[in-house]
């Protein structure tokens, strides 16, 4: 007569423990490398933070292009006043909102004035300009 094996019914989760901790500092380590928005030079400036929940980011690259994204979501390239309207719209944006302006520190203040203007002319009239912390600002 035969003898049944006994079930090996314990589980050994240290294995999986090791690779979720390894997870966990692999996530800790790239999270405060990870950057919303198109990668531009900001110019340094002394101003206390904004803080909104979700912001809604206007980026203007060193090569005068436009690009807006809300929060963490990919930028998505604006050509016109007209598709930037477009983008408020689709994703209902309210006028109370404030906007984020990103803008390169090598482009001309008319370049950003323009799209400022441009802005409040489509009725957001709360734009926050968006500096690097510095400690000089005759720059």
């Amino acid at each position: 007569m035969r003898r049944r094996k006994e079930v090996f019914s314990s589980l050994n989760i240290v294995p999986y423990l090791d690779v979720m901790l390894v997870l966990l500092v692999i996530f800790m380590a790239t999270t405060p490398i990870v950057q919303t928005g198109v990668n531009v030079n900001l110019p340094t400036g002394k101003a206390e933070g904004l803080h909104a929940q979700q912001p809604i980011i206007l980026t203007i690259d060193s090569k005068g292009q436009r690009f807006l994204q809300t929060g963490n979501e990919e930028a998505v390239a604006v050509s016109d006043m007209q598709a930037i309207q477009q983008w408020f719209t689709s994703r209902d944006i309210k006028k109370e909102r404030a906007i984020h302006l990103h803008a390169d520190r090598s482009l001309s203040w008319q370049r950003v004035l323009t799209v400022l203007v441009q802005v409040n002319q489509m009725g957001w009239s709360k734009i926050a300009l968006s500096t690097q912390a510095g400690t000089d600002d005759s720059e």
